[in-house]
């Protein structure tokens, strides 16, 4: 079953966004700032209900601290 109200955003290398049918959005890996593959329209993050990291090197938690 496809679910179409599902969305994943990219922001460079391992970075992503996803949003929830239930309104939720959850970061993957958050180095967005300083990452030169981030579009700089999707760069100011406005609401996040939970981190995820896959593991602690710079570019993949810097933004989460």
């Amino acid at each position: 079953m496809l679910n179409r109200n599902i969305s994943f955003t990219w922001f460079g290398f391992g970075g992503f966004c996803i949003k929830t049918p239930g309104n939720k959005e959850i970061l993957i890996d958050p180095w967005i700032k300083n990452n030169p593959s981030c579009p700089e329209t999707i760069k100011n993050i406005e609401k996040v209900d939970y981190i995820l990291f896959t593991h602690a090197h710079r570019d993949h938690a810097e933004d989460a601290v």
